[in-house]
């Protein structure tokens, strides 16, 4: 009962932080995924991370039937034997690289980060001026991919001991920024796009963030690429579950 009693005040010492993460995002030190309390964290948030998913599910089910919005099409493009582990096993650390991996402030993750949103803009000119982007020959795109991958990776290497937290003065705004961005990204999950009325439909992805988020800078990046995987786990074999009755 002692045992009890003592898990039970350290889950909610847990979520109180959480809140107060929310209501006052701030720079804080990951202990890292092996340390005493890490698994303790996950432990205790992971309750309340299913039970924000789940009452998002029900408010989106009854928006999305208020405009008969149908359901999300994320998976419908990745052949079937790819799914578990393109969703499960590749997506998770991409995601939590590219929205969450740089809130530490360190310079080498916001090099990182710099060369992906240059790689991105230019892959959404190319989508939009397809002309334009047919007439530079394959090999110069290799090069160009091959360059990027190394301006990264020499920036990375010499920047991966220099201290500070670039993002410490704003660091609430970032937060909250990714946050809103990882979000928005899942609205492309609806296709075609029927504009504003989709905003609600990604609450669920917009809590998974918050949670992810102060995963990440309460433990580490590891931890919150750890529950990702999870969440898209349970969702394949939910989805699954459903096809086969």
């Amino acid at each position: 009962m002692a045992r009890i009693r003592a898990f039970a005040a350290g889950t909610t010492g847990i979520w109180h932080d959480f809140f107060q993460f929310l209501r006052r995002p701030r720079p804080i030190a990951p202990m890292g995924v092996g340390a005493a309390g890490a698994w303790r964290v996950g432990a205790a948030l992971l309750p309340l991370y299913a039970m924000g998913v789940l009452l998002a599910g029900v408010a989106i089910a009854a928006w999305g039937k208020r405009f008969g919005l149908g359901n999300a099409h994320a998976f419908q493009a990745i052949p079937h034997m790819l799914l578990a582990p393109v969703v499960v096993l590749i997506a998770p650390p991409i995601e939590e690289a590219l929205f969450r991996g740089w809130l530490t402030g360190r310079p080498r993750a916001l090099w990182l980060l710099g060369c992906a949103v240059v790689v991105a803009i230019l892959a959404l000119l190319a989508g939009a001026f397809p002309v334009a982007a047919a007439a530079i020959p394959v090999n110069g795109r290799r090069l160009f991919v091959v360059a990027m991958l190394l301006i990264a990776g020499v920036g990375w290497f010499r920047l991966r001991w220099r201290p500070g937290n670039a993002l410490a003065p704003r660091f609430a705004a970032a937060f909250y920024t990714s946050a809103a961005l990882f979000a928005l990204m899942h609205t492309f999950n609806f296709s075609p796009h029927p504009g504003w009325v989709v905003l609600p439909m990604v609450l669920p992805q917009l809590w998974q963030a918050l949670c992810f988020g102060y995963l990440r800078m309460r433990v580490g990046l590891a931890a919150s690429i750890g529950l990702h995987a999870l969440n898209n786990a349970v969702a394949i074999a939910l989805l699954q579950a459903g096809d086969w009755h």
